[in-house]
């Protein structure tokens, strides 16, 4: 049961993921280097350039809030209150097979914790959206100053999975791996809470 609710999850948000990166590759672009100034195929920077760094930030930022946060934040919503009845399903069975007394269903208790890690959940999303923008930001930065082309601002922002959603300590991942880590890593934690939250009360 622990590993079908991974294999179960559905994996929508991927499809914004894709449709994200290639906004990001296509229009994002256009809108940024029709404000850059270039010089035999060279990002210059003028004394006005750096208010690029901030516009293409807030560009990144609105795209991310528009393509993908939508459809992650649905998921989150969606499936988190699947995930705990899955996990409460799980600790039942567990019960019955110890010979425990019959858990309580679903219950007011249930919903406030699902409403807890929803909204947790959401404004981390948020926060790694910025954490995004900022990483475009430092990026349009390196570019005007250093005097990069097109190509090298393209292969900064891009890993072998695709378009980098942020760094993660030394390490630079696409946003479809942070997407299917967040897939996989809040169908395992959210049944486990369920099933752990029933067998916190039966020890109270």
């Amino acid at each position: 049961m622990y590993a079908d609710v991974v294999k179960d999850a559905p994996r929508y948000p991927l499809d914004a993921v894709a449709e994200y990166e290639d906004w990001f590759k296509t229009d994002f672009m256009t809108e940024l280097t029709k404000r850059l100034t270039i010089d035999k195929g060279k990002w210059k920077a003028t004394p006005d350039s750096h208010k690029v760094i901030g516009v293409a930030g807030k560009l990144a930022l609105d795209g991310c809030r528009t393509i993908l946060l939508p459809v992650v934040n649905a998921w989150i919503e969606q499936e988190y209150p699947k995930l705990w009845q899955k996990g409460l399903d799980y600790n039942k069975l567990m019960s019955d097979m110890q010979g425990y007394p019959e858990p309580e269903p679903f219950n007011d208790d249930d919903l406030a914790q699902i409403n807890i890690l929803v909204t947790g959940e959401i404004a981390t999303q948020l926060d790694h959206a910025d954490h995004h923008r900022r990483y475009v930001e430092r990026n349009v930065s390196s570019a005007l100053a250093l005097g990069w082309t097109t190509e090298r601002f393209l292969q900064a922002m891009t890993v072998p999975a695709g378009i980098v959603g942020y760094p993660y300590g030394n390490l630079r991942y696409s946003w479809r791996t942070h997407v299917t880590r967040l897939i996989e890593g809040r169908a395992r934690s959210t049944f486990a809470s369920a099933s752990e939250s029933r067998a916190m009360a039966v020890e109270a």
